[in-house]
């Protein structure tokens, strides 16, 4: 047992390690790809609007509840990754439409 509590501690250090360039990066990902997942419907590539939706929307949901962990400007880092949510959400469902 205590290899395993050894282990689960140095997974707490690894999760506590993580810096405010690290929300602004996940961030900015998921604005990055909602923004392809609309671009890449538009070229007519649904299912690549599609799969950039679905990644968009989980990086998206993991990067808007990273502010209230770290120590990062949370107002941009949300908004970035409310945004990137919105965008992806889009591509999503223009990418779906596209084989009704």
């Amino acid at each position: 047992t205590s290899i395993l509590n050894t282990h689960l501690m140095d997974i707490t250090k690894m999760k506590k390690e993580r810096t405010a360039s690290d929300v602004l990066l996940a961030s900015a990902l998921s604005l990055r790809l909602g923004a392809v997942s609309v671009v890449t419907f538009y070229l007519h590539v649904e299912i690549a609007a599609i799969v950039a939706g679905i990644l968009g929307m989980v990086i998206g949901g993991y990067a808007i509840n990273l502010p209230r962990y770290r120590q990062c400007n949370k107002g941009l880092c949300t908004a970035l990754a409310g945004v990137g949510i919105l965008l992806s959400i889009v591509g999503f469902i223009f990418g779906l439409t596209a084989f009704a």
